[in-house]
């Protein structure tokens, strides 16, 4: 009922003859149905087309409504969660498994090519086990992950970059029963292969970048020191110098290319593995779209974390929506929600997102 209440505003708000109105709200029912209607940020019971009409109606220029109905039709790009959990489920099989045999290889004097004797083989075992899984934040998604790589231990696997106490004395303990258990009594029940798993990323500035003043800030900043921390104490659960290997879900290419760029100079050993990269053509410069992000952004959206970002923090200018939320690299009609905000215009987002840093959460 409330969808059809929400066609017939649509009918009043978009100036589309009658053969449009019939396309494209097959075309919008379509994806409603398959993506939009799941999103996670939308309130209790609320679905797509009520907030699309509340979305339009706030926008006065009918042109302008209608380059946005375009935009949602042809230009959005809407990650699914069975579409994030089929990045997660080709991490182990399809990128970190051959790493790990093309190193067994080589320890071995095998040929890579000859895979069966590879994997097979004590030393790539090893290898495999002495691998440990540490998220970046929840959005890492481990559980999936796990469940999506049968031939790891949940022992590999920890939440969150830092092992508290008992973490630590667990996974040793458990390690060093595996490799007794491979026939491989005579090795050091330490790590030695890091993974650092992460979701999604646009301009990858939160992941690693550097200040003004040379110094490194961001999440993998984190993740070396407690690494090394892990490496030097009396009991050792990483080995001094690992191979450490970050993984990304999706990224774009603005932030792959970053991220890329910032590994050199940080850790240059240091190995960036993009799942599902998003490419330069996706971002937005269509100038009508661009004013109309402009236009859009209220006053009450900037903070001092991000600035005032119309077209996306760092001007990514992205499409893009995750179902659990929408990335603030995305255009500001995507996200930049202030209808409950105190002081502000009212502004209602297409795909309000949960913003991490909130006046009212210091």
């Amino acid at each position: 009922m409330r969808d059809d209440l929400a066609r017939r505003v649509l009918d009043k708000l978009l100036d589309w003859t009658d053969e449009e109105s019939a396309v494209w709200v097959r075309e919008l029912s379509t994806m409603a149905s398959y993506k939009f209607d799941d999103y996670e940020g939308f309130s209790a019971g609320e679905r797509f087309f009520e907030r699309l009409a509340r979305w339009l109606y706030q926008i006065r220029d009918p042109s302008d409504r209608r380059r946005l109905i375009e935009f949602v039709r042809h230009e959005l790009v809407f990650i699914s969660r069975n579409e994030m959990n089929q990045a997660i489920s080709c991490v182990y099989p399809h990128y970190i498994k051959p790493m790990l045999a093309e190193r067994a290889a080589h320890q071995i004097d095998v040929p890579n090519y000859i895979r069966r004797e590879v994997v097979s083989n004590t030393a790539f075992k090893v290898l495999r086990r002495t691998t440990v899984f540490l998220g970046l934040s929840d959005g890492a998604r481990l559980d999936r992950l796990r469940r999506s790589s049968a031939e790891l231990s949940h022992e590999q696997f920890s939440l969150t970059s830092e092992l508290g106490d008992h973490a630590q004395q667990s996974m040793v303990a458990n390690l060093r029963n595996a490799l007794d258990t491979l026939g491989a009594e005579d090795h050091e029940p330490v790590f030695e292969t890091v993974i650092l798993v992460d979701d999604f990323y646009g301009s990858g500035t939160s992941l690693i970048d550097k200040r003004d003043d040379g110094t490194w800030k961001g999440k993998l900043l984190r993740a070396r020191d407690h690494i090394q921390d892990l490496a030097s104490l009396e009991v050792p659960v990483i080995v001094e110098n690992p191979e450490v290997i970050v993984v990304l879900y999706v990224a774009s290419s603005q932030a792959k290319t970053h991220i890329e760029s910032m590994l050199a100079e940080f850790q240059s050993t240091w190995t960036l593995v993009v799942i599902q990269e998003l490419p330069e053509q996706l971002k937005v410069v269509d100038p009508e779209l661009l004013r109309i992000c402009d236009e859009f952004l209220d006053p009450a959206m900037v903070d001092e974390h991000k600035g005032e970002v119309p077209r996306g923090y760092m001007d990514a200018a992205l499409p893009v929506v995750l179902f659990h939320n929408t990335p603030n690299n995305s255009i500001s009609p995507l996200w930049a929600d202030t209808e409950f905000e105190a002081d502000s215009s009212g502004r209602r987002a297409l795909f309000p997102r949960y913003e991490r840093h909130h006046a009212d959460r210091p």
